[in-house]
């Protein structure tokens, strides 16, 4: 029998449909539901109230971030109740993903020496600097440096307007005699001047873009087909970044194994924030800036700016997280659960994107298509381009 909801007259098609899932749920699963959605006492529940519980969250519209799921119950349930996330955020538009755990804290402990006020104060060796902003253990804010790789600290004068996630660029000077860089100067935050910036990026008005005679609707998914890489085609994809640019759209490339030659080329095709992952880069350290990246995506999607993700040789990208985690079962399309989790998350905040907000690229070859899980999520999904 269906419960007593007083929101009930008001459902959206959507939610109904919504309604329908939920109803359609064993208890077990419904309790499971309850408790990534915040309800730490699920079994004291009855099965009405559950539903309830569950209706009262979608119909707020909130872009929920669930409890994580607990890793000693069985896969098959976990992956029972993340395909009813999924099924929900696909149906609403609103992302319920579960986060996806940062197993490795290398980065998060970074540690910086004392400011020495003799060396800072002469503003030796300035550099330009951009990158995503972290907090260390000690709740100060830092970011690699997308220029040279360099960690540089973040002066606590800008503390108040900064959140985790956000896109800083500026200048940065040499603090010790160690030669560790702080930022003094943030020129731009999230894309707008730092001076202007209320809390929110710049949000994209345009429909579409046109490049090199080819249409790309904002907020589709493509593939590029017959490319492993994309210096191989820089005659096509630096215009494309650049018209996306112009019409107010950040682009974010992840790009795998990188060869330092490479590099320069690399950045040389114009992207805002670029995440590349060198042939010598450890694996654990590979898997964090994945998992930064995915929670920078996520950041910016909050504060109303519009994204394009570039990302490269996909199937690389599956296979060195694989072997981070290489001690791991194999459980998902011949990938591991950390793969899993990672596609589940990127996935869902490409699928449940409003107003054109999230655009996505990607390589494909002939080998790609041999890797299940490229074939089901990307080569399935995403229009087929020739450049």
């Amino acid at each position: 029998m269906r419960i007593e909801y007083e929101g009930y007259k008001k459902l959206t098609n959507k939610q109904k449909e919504c309604l329908a899932v939920v109803e359609s749920l064993g208890i077990y699963e419904l309790r499971a539901l309850s408790r990534v959605f915040g309800n730490n006492s699920p079994t004291t529940l009855k099965r009405n109230q559950h539903i309830k519980l569950i209706m009262d969250k979608i119909v707020s519209e909130e872009e929920v971030r669930p409890l994580p799921l607990r890793q000693g119950r069985p896969y098959k349930e976990l992956n029972n109740l993340e395909a009813i996330l999924n099924q929900l955020s696909e149906i609403t538009g609103v992302s319920y993903a579960v986060k996806a755990a940062k197993t490795s804290q290398n980065k998060k402990s970074i540690t910086f020496k004392q400011v020495e006020k003799d060396i800072f104060s002469k503003h030796l060796s300035p550099v330009k600097a951009k990158g995503i902003v972290l907090q260390n253990i000690e709740g100060k804010y830092y970011f690699q440096n997308q220029n040279n790789g360099v960690n540089i600290l973040v002066d606590e004068k800008y503390y108040s307007k900064l959140s985790e996630y956000d896109f800083v660029e500026g200048k940065a000077v040499v603090m010790n005699s160690d030669k560790e860089y702080m930022m003094t100067e943030i020129s731009s935050l999230n894309f707008v001047p730092f001076a202007k910036y209320t809390g929110q990026g710049p949000k994209s008005t345009a429909k579409s873009v046109v490049s090199n005679g080819k249409t790309f609707t904002l907020g589709k998914k493509y593939r590029f087909d017959n490319t492993t890489r994309f210096t191989e085609k820089k005659d096509e994809i630096k215009p494309l970044v650049d018209a996306l640019k112009n019409a107010k759209v950040s682009t974010l490339a992840i790009i795998p194994n990188v060869a330092e030659e490479e590099l320069m080329s690399v950045q040389l095709l114009g992207f805002d924030s670029l995440v590349a992952f060198s042939v010598t880069e450890q694996p654990e350290s590979i898997y964090e800036m994945i998992v930064y990246a995915v929670d920078y995506v996520r950041h910016q999607k909050e504060i109303g700016s519009s994204v394009a993700i570039f990302v490269q040789d996909p199937v690389t990208l599956a296979n060195m997280v694989d072997y981070c985690f290489k001690t791991n079962l194999k459980v998902f399309m011949n990938h591991t659960e950390n793969v899993a989790e990672i596609v589940r998350e990127f996935s869902t905040i490409v699928e449940n994107c409003k107003n054109q907000t999230i655009t996505s690229f990607s390589t494909c070859d002939s080998v790609d298509v041999l890797d299940p899980l490229y074939v089901s999520l990307i080569y399935k999904n995403y229009k087929p381009i020739k450049l």
